[in-house]
């Protein structure tokens, strides 16, 4: 039983993360409106806990907010020397 459980929560938390990586924006969306019935209900608290939190945005950022890409791109990391402690 207690496995199952464990099981469960994995799952569960493997398709929150997906979801909140590829489909960001109506999670953003479900979330707000969750946080809005929370609201109605007296619970402020929990409501200013549920809101999303407003992203920096800009090109390159990730939040997939927008269709169009970065008209400047982002300069490519420099190699650094790795160096190993004994």
């Amino acid at each position: 039983m207690t496995e199952t459980i464990i099981v469960v929560l994995i799952v569960l938390w493997s398709i929150w993360v997906t979801l909140r990586r590829f489909f960001s924006a109506f999670v953003a969306q479900q979330q707000q409106r969750l946080a809005n019935i929370v609201a109605r209900q007296g619970w402020t608290n929990l409501s200013k806990i549920l809101t999303p939190a407003i992203s920096g945005g800009g090109c390159d950022s990730g939040c997939s907010s927008c269709s169009s890409r970065c008209s400047t791109p982002t300069p490519a990391p420099s190699e650094q020397v790795v160096r190993w402690r004994h």
